[in-house]
């Protein structure tokens, strides 16, 4: 006997969408029917049910966010400090089940270190923004809390019928919706399998070589141009992970300390199809970098920027700081040296200043330092 996948009737949501496709990746879902519909009854007759009837228990297969006092997140399944927006039925039905659909989609073992990374990625990408959209949760307050990438949500939502259209039967539309949503999500995990997960490699190695291009370890060369920002980010994070900060609490020193963690990378460099090659500055929080390249560069080009720099084969340097390009791989990564070099050079001579004590206020905001203070 054929089981079944129930689901709401009436307008349709991106999230039931997505879960009713992911359901049907699955060997033993892939025959399940779709019933739609509100009747508490037909929903209970149903193998899984999504996105309706105020219940989450995985073990029955009920997959619904909607119940007073959900707030199952990412962070909270997984036991992980990382994402904190709320799962819809998206997400619900994801985490259960999304290791083996993309282990199916991919060929990779479902336990392996790979699969496990492309599945937090997957999320980051494709599902949360449609966990956001759905639980009308905000973007932002201060930090960013999710991306809209693909703006599936809306062009799902475009495919229920118009309010003036003569149409009961939402049906047709929904399995519309799941086919637009389907071809999409797959068309994400082959490009993080296929494109994104190998430069991880790439990456690495030139992480791994990077004080062969500068003694700051500031600069990598990619000796490829490929998607790179993700990767060093989380490459940098496991260097930090097992490094100390400082040796003692900072409310002891009276000089700044040297830091003890690997520092971070500002800038890589990368060649072009056309044989000139790119140095970007690495992007940092708020849509700003680490560190630009200089305003005196900036929205100069050729020659005149050559002279200004002082570094030969210039071509040009973006009005935000953000990238340049010259003729050459040595030339570009000269551009970025000494960017460096300055900047180490201004915090070199910032370090080397000795804090001034720090001071209390006592009384009616009168500075003082505080008795037995070495400070005094």
């Amino acid at each position: 006997m054929v089981g079944s996948i129930g689901t709401h009737a009436g307008c349709f949501h991106c999230d039931e969408v997505f879960a009713v496709f992911l359901l049907k990746q699955l060997p033993k879902f892939k025959d399940y029917d779709i019933v739609r519909s509100r009747d508490p009854d037909v929903l209970e007759a149903c193998d899984v049910v999504v996105d309706v009837g105020g219940v989450y228990d995985p073990d029955r297969l009920r997959f619904d966010h909607h119940q007073k006092g959900f707030d199952l997140n990412w962070s909270k399944f997984f036991d992980v400090k990382l994402w904190t927006v709320k799962f819809s039925s998206a997400g619900l039905v994801y985490a259960t089940f999304g290791k083996d659909v993309l282990s199916l989609l991919t060929g990779w073992d479902v336990e392996s270190d790979k699969l496990k990374r492309l599945f937090t990625k997957v999320y980051e990408s494709f599902i949360m923004e449609i966990d956001g959209t759905d639980n009308g949760v905000p973007q932002s307050t201060h930090k960013l809390k999710y991306n809209i990438r693909t703006g599936i949500c809306l062009r799902v939502s475009r495919l229920n019928p118009w309010w003036n259209e003569d149409c009961k039967d939402t049906t047709p539309a929904f399995l519309e919706a799941v086919d637009l949503v389907g071809r999409e999500f797959v068309e994400t995990v082959k490009y993080l399998a296929n494109c994104w997960w190998p430069a991880r490699e790439f990456v690495a190695r030139a992480m791994a070589k990077r004080e062969l291009i500068d003694d700051s370890k500031a600069i990598i060369v990619l000796e490829q141009s490929c998607p790179w920002k993700c990767h060093l980010f989380d490459l940098e994070r496991e260097e930090r992970a097992e490094s100390v900060l400082y040796p003692e609490p900072l409310r002891l020193l009276t000089e700044r300390p040297e830091p003890k963690f690997p520092p971070k990378v500002l800038f890589v460099v990368h060649p072009c199809d056309d044989g000139t090659w790119i140095v970007q500055a690495v992007p940092g929080d708020n849509f700003e970098n680490r560190l630009p390249l200089p305003d005196s560069w900036r929205a100069l080009q050729d020659s005149e920027l050559s002279k200004v720099a002082g570094i030969p084969g210039c071509i040009f340097v973006h009005g935000t700081g953000h990238l340049g390009m010259n003729k050459t791989r040595e030339g570009a990564i000269e551009m970025a040296r000494s960017v460096v070099r300055e900047f180490k050079a201004k915090e070199l001579a910032l370090s080397s200043t000795p804090l001034p004590p720090p001071t209390f206020k006592r009384g009616r905001g009168a500075k003082t330092a505080v008795r037995g203070s070495r400070f005094r």
